[in-house]
């Protein structure tokens, strides 16, 4: 959806000043009023998929074309007609259409790949929480503001294989880096449900657990700062492995409770996570056995690349060019990562089961 609406931005800028072209007689200058709308638009697009690379591009495109053509805006409201254009508005409009044209190619061989949860008979439920980590997380009514998107994933209910439904029970809970969200990670996630278990993954933007201490923890921005600082100074980014852990138990714990009090969670589950939890979930296993099976790191997969971004090959191109790595529209990658981490969640729930059994009997 996000890509399908920056190339509307993209379109939509090149007809703004396309019209120059078609000026045959005297009449009201109308298409003008793209302009405005179409930056408006490219401001709701910012806050309602964060800010990267090209919400950027079409915020600074549509931002140049409102105000070459805030002139025009004017004679238009004034119920002035036009019969020509100047020489300096036809350089610019041919200028900025050059840029609005190179954009929307840009853009197109930077798509991410598409992705159908029904190919692989998966579904991603989305639940929303307000509240926070010391007060706790209720469900959001619309109106408060949303400060937890919670996710399952699950494998369709009329496809579910037969041979492998003592998995259908079992629970991966998957912890993602902050330079990912989920997002970043969903075509693994729902590969991984597809192998038969319900996984949970969940985005925290609170008041009180901050990630950047400083406007960089807004929604919109995280993803976006923590990426620009571990690319450019992946060293300084790394020490702060502890505050990350710090972070993330508060993370952890407040998963559990939801899943406890809202999903009804009685037995035990499997962890996995990427590079910033890594520690925090071996801390939890510890002192909890008898709420996980088994922890497991993401990045400790060798066909695992992009450590940290999350599964770039198909959600980020632009991203994972950056690093050497090519767009894979054949989710190859992310089908060796569920894969393996499903054989090692089978492993784990098998011999927690057998020595359930032994303490039984």
């Amino acid at each position: 959806m996000k890509f399908y609406a920056e190339l509307l931005i993209f379109v939509l800028l090149f007809l703004t000043n396309a019209r120059i072209l078609f000026t045959k007689r005297v009449r009201r200058d109308a298409l003008v009023n793209l302009a405005p709308l179409t930056f408006i638009l490219s401001v709701l697009i910012l806050f309602a998929w964060n800010v990267d690379f090209f919400t950027l591009l079409c915020l600074f495109l549509s931002l140049i074309v409102l105000l070459s053509n805030f002139h025009a805006l004017i004679r238009y409201t004034s119920r002035l007609y036009i019969d020509h254009y100047s020489n300096l508005m036809k350089a610019w409009a041919h200028f900025t259409n050059i840029l609005s044209f190179a954009a929307l190619i840009f853009t197109i061989l930077c798509a991410p790949v598409e992705l159908l949860p029904q190919k692989f008979g998966t579904t991603d439920t989305l639940y929303k929480y307000d509240g926070s980590f010391n007060t706790g997380f209720v469900p959001s009514d619309g109106f408060s503001k949303t400060t937890c998107f919670f996710h399952q994933f699950t494998k369709t209910q009329d496809i579910k294989n037969t041979e492998n439904d003592y998995q259908t029970d079992n629970i991966i809970v998957f912890f993602p880096d902050k330079r990912g969200d989920t997002y970043a990670y969903e075509p693994y996630l729902h590969l991984l449900a597809a192998e038969g278990y319900t996984v949970y993954s969940a985005d925290f933007y609170c008041n009180d657990c901050k990630w950047r201490h400083s406007i960089g923890d807004a929604k919109i921005l995280r993803r976006f700062s923590m990426v620009l600082e571990s690319y450019f100074y992946n060293q300084k980014f790394m020490a702060q492995r502890e505050f990350y852990t710090f972070n993330s138990a508060k993370e952890i714990n407040a998963v559990m409770d939801i899943l406890k009090d809202d999903f009804n969670l009685s037995q035990k589950v499997f962890f996995v996570s990427d590079v910033m939890a890594n520690t925090a979930i071996e801390d939890y296993f510890s002192q909890n056995p008898d709420k996980v099976a088994g922890t497991y790191n993401f990045d400790s997969i060798l066909s695992y690349e992009s450590k940290g971004y999350g599964c770039i090959e198909q959600t980020d191109p632009l991203l994972a060019a950056g690093l050497g790595l090519k767009k894979d529209r054949k989710f190859i990658k992310p089908k060796i990562m569920a894969q393996l981490t499903a054989k090692e969640a089978e492993k784990v729930f098998l011999q927690d089961l057998a020595v359930s059994e032994n303490i039984e009997n």
